[in-house]
């Protein structure tokens, strides 16, 4: 016997998406985060390491899936890879930007900017991921 078609709920997600986004987010901003507060050496090198964990990584996850998907029509909404791009590069030049101009005076500052990365992703994600996504393609 087939399982009856999810119900959904507003914006369309399935009652146990939700959950697992905020989860997901979360997780994701303890990695960064925990990233932030481990890194060693100069603030640039450590932007550097920063962008290609951030940028780099989901581009190839992005191009392997695309890769697995060809052929099949999209009948979901995907994350839109210069939208989650442009995101990140945001968050990786404010942590940048006030990790310079707080370093001087607060020692400890990649504490709180790995603090800091966290609520961000682990919060703002979730809000914002609907503006992340694409519409499925429609087949012609």
């Amino acid at each position: 016997m087939e399982n009856p078609a999810p119900q959904l709920i507003p914006g369309g997600r399935t009652p146990w998406l939700a959950p697992r986004l905020w989860v997901g987010y979360l997780l994701a901003g303890v990695v960064v985060g925990l990233l932030w507060v481990v890194q060693t050496g100069p603030l640039w090198e450590h932007g550097l390491r920063m962008a290609v964990v951030l940028l780099v990584v989901p581009t190839a996850v992005h191009l392997i899936r695309r890769r697995w998907a060809a052929g099949k029509p999209a009948t979901v909404h995907r994350i839109s890879l210069p939208r989650i791009a442009v995101a990140k590069a945001v968050l990786v030049i404010a942590a940048l930007t006030v990790t310079w101009l707080f370093e001087p005076s607060l020692p400890r500052i990649h504490y709180l900017g790995g603090l800091a990365l966290t609520v961000t992703i682990a919060a703002g994600g979730p809000l914002l991921h609907r503006h992340l996504l694409t519409a499925p393609s429609v087949p012609e």
